[in-house]
């Protein structure tokens, strides 16, 4: 937080456009859910700068020269708003041009390393995967930050401020143990659960639903067909 409460005052400091760090790139990694789209915000709401999103997705266009030109678009909206521009699932734009199974796709890669190199401001690249990317594109990133599973101290903080409010009372010893053995939970696990809850009558909501649907969560990630889907007579 400090590098880019820094960069940001050096950014607005800066009046004849002559900045010797032009930009600050940051990538978040981590698994689905763990927060890295909210921390971007969080970022935006410090800075008190515009975020600009965009998924990788949104640059893919049919027709031939379209992709570079809708990149190039982004980055410079960014720079004209002195705004925070944020890609979301940007493994898409950086993973290895090597690698890549379609010879279109090595052009749209080229032109977002380029976009990087070249933009003035804050850019965010969040992605699920820490590996597997364009070494290229990691070498321009400034800030590389991993997220994670919560630790069972973070579960405990979680469920205490997201879910026992709309519980009249508090979880038995029982139910604090069940929960505290859920592994691999996120903070957008919490936020799925309690919207399969929330609307129920309060006196309806017990901690034992929640906590049951929390397991739910943890254990589909894990889960994989074992045969193909289809029809079977």
């Amino acid at each position: 937080l400090m590098i880019l409460d820094e960069f940001s005052r050096y950014w607005n400091d800066n009046k004849d456009g002559t900045m010797a760090i032009r930009n600050m790139n940051a990538l978040l990694y981590g698994p689905p859910g763990s927060g890295k789209s909210e921390f971007s915000k969080f970022i935006s709401r410090r800075l008190k700068r515009k975020l600009i999103v965009r998924s990788a997705t949104d640059f893919y266009n049919a027709y031939h020269g379209e992709s570079e030109k809708l990149i190039n678009e982004a980055f410079r909206a960014a720079e004209r708003d002195k705004a925070i521009l944020m890609i979301d699932e940007a493994d898409g734009l950086i993973r290895p041009r090597e690698s890549t199974q379609n010879s279109w796709e090595i052009p749209i890669i080229n032109e977002f390393l380029t976009c990087m190199e070249n933009f003035t401001g804050i850019l965010i690249c969040t992605t699920n995967f820490q590996k597997g990317l364009d070494n290229a594109a990691i070498r321009r990133f400034n800030i590389k930050l991993g997220f994670d599973y919560l630790t069972t101290e973070g579960i405990r903080k979680f469920y205490k401020r997201v879910i026992e409010p709309e519980v009249e009372n508090l979880p038995t010893p029982e139910e604090y143990s069940q929960l505290e053995r859920i592994k691999n939970l996120t903070p957008g696990d919490f936020k799925v659960v309690y919207q399969q809850f929330a609307f129920f009558n309060k006196k309806d909501r017990q901690h034992k639903l929640f906590i049951d649907g929390l397991e739910i969560e943890s254990k589909n990630k894990y889960y994989i067909p074992k045969s193909g889907m289809g029809f079977h007579a």
